[in-house]
């Protein structure tokens, strides 16, 4: 619990941990590390480069799909 705890959250993590089972803290704990960083400024400009470029992939009846992903400010256009 003091991995995760700021002066924010730390009333809801002593309830969960008054009443709850060390399980529960734990889970509450990982998923709140997960949620923290996936909100994080680093992940989302990291999946912005790993998400950006141009993909295709053929149809069944032959024809080719393209789909080019860019940021808004480093687009083609």
């Amino acid at each position: 619990m003091t991995r995760v705890a700021t002066t924010e959250n730390e009333h809801f993590l002593l309830e969960i941990a008054e009443f709850g089972t060390t399980q529960q803290v734990e889970y509450l704990v990982k998923k709140y590390k997960l949620a923290k960083r996936l909100n994080s400024t680093e992940y989302l400009q990291e999946k912005l480069v790993l998400e950006k470029g141009c993909f295709w992939h053929q149809e069944d009846d032959g024809m080719t799909v393209l789909r080019f992903v860019y940021p808004q400010k480093t687009g083609l256009c």
